[in-house]
């Protein structure tokens, strides 16, 4: 949740530094608010989205050996335990190393799932104001 709260943070900036004259005309145009952002906005910020891709990737990589340091062999996270169980060579459960990957992917999903109604209902009245 810190990660793409400082993303988010990060990035809303640039895309808000788009000119709205380069929005209208996209509109104008006929493309729609999706279109408008991956084809106009999105190439535009291109570089400031990869630098907080980066920076989040590097939050989520300290994080990841920070459990890893600090952790005993009572108290590990799931991806530490999916890490270790990665490096068994030839004998990997692989039924259990997905099921980790998957257990690991649902609170995400199920964060989205819930926020995605809200995020939808903000973008729409932002555009429609605009």
């Amino acid at each position: 949740i810190v990660t793409a709260s400082i993303t988010i943070w990060l990035s809303v900036p640039t895309c808000e530094r788009v000119s709205l004259h380069v929005e209208e005309a996209a509109r104008v145009d006929g493309l729609g608010p999706y279109a408008t952002f991956f084809r106009i906005a999105l190439p535009i910020a291109r570089f400031q989205v990869f630098g907080a891709i980066a920076f989040s990737f590097v939050l989520v990589w300290n994080e990841f050996l920070l459990a890893m340091m600090l952790t005993t062999s009572k108290g590990k996270t799931l991806p530490i335990i999916a890490s270790e169980m990665s490096q068994l060579g030839m004998n990997v459960p692989w039924g259990i190393l997905n099921a980790a990957v998957v257990l690991l992917s649902l609170p995400p999903l199920i964060l989205l799932g819930v926020l995605a109604g809200g995020l939808n209902a903000a973008f729409s009245k932002k555009s429609d104001q605009g």
